[in-house]
């Protein structure tokens, strides 16, 4: 009985055990798959690499689009000032003075407050914007005085196109209301707007200016004076 199962065995692992071909072709398919393996390992990371760079080059070019389209309607919209309406200042300006409009004065009138600008310009065509945001702040009430508009009526929603003014300052006045008479010293703050419609190239800088004191820039308007005798 155990001779017999001995042989039973031995038939048994002759017949399961691969023969010296089916070992050589079984080892044929490891090499290829592992070939295939490593060539799809080597190629993934170059091709993932490729269409990232496709991808973002794409995305890039939408945004330039996207950024020429919204800064032509800006442009085909704004207010072109009238080189009649334009108040130059006979201070000239010079590359490297900065950007950034000066103080110029503050005038209380009957029933405003008009604050002015010395704006630099320094292209031959240069957009202008000033934000609904400006506000005055009384420093030792915390009282506000939101900006109504600019003197003279032109349109506070849009921007501005001054024409033909490089290398000069031009006058550029804000109405805001009343301040009272206690009022001494004040911040100007230039605040972002819900209305407020910029070009991609605008710097960022808000034009806000801190304890200023009322009486250094105070200017009575001459428009309109009386005479006594």
């Amino acid at each position: 009985m155990n001779k017999f199962f001995f042989s039973m065995m031995v038939c048994l692992v002759l017949m399961l055990a691969p023969t010296s071909s089916a070992l050589a072709q079984k080892k044929t398919q490891n090499i290829y798959t592992c070939k295939l393996v490593r060539e799809a390992r080597s190629k993934t990371p170059t091709m993932y690499a490729s269409t990232y760079q496709t991808q973002k080059s794409d995305l890039k070019k939408n945004v330039a689009q996207r950024k020429r389209t919204r800064d032509q309607k800006l442009n085909d919209e704004a207010y072109v000032v009238p080189k009649d309406s334009i108040a130059i200042s006979e201070r000239a300006y010079r590359r490297g003075m900065g950007t950034k409009p000066l103080l110029y004065s503050i005038e209380r009138r009957k029933k405003d407050t008009k604050v002015t600008f010395l704006q630099p310009i320094y292209y031959s065509s240069q957009w202008l914007h000033y934000s609904q945001g400006f506000k005055i702040v009384d420093q030792k009430s915390g009282d506000e005085y939101h900006v109504r508009g600019y003197d003279g009526g032109a349109s506070f929603g849009k921007l501005m196109i001054v024409k033909g003014c490089n290398s000069k300052y031009v006058y550029v006045s804000l109405l805001f209301p009343k301040l009272k008479k206690r009022v001494r010293k004040i911040d100007i703050l230039e605040l972002p707007h819900k209305t407020d419609a910029l070009p991609s190239n605008d710097d960022g800088i808000p034009k806000s200016y801190f304890n200023i004191k009322v009486e250094d820039y105070l200017v009575t308007s001459q428009k309109n004076k009386k005479i006594y005798y």
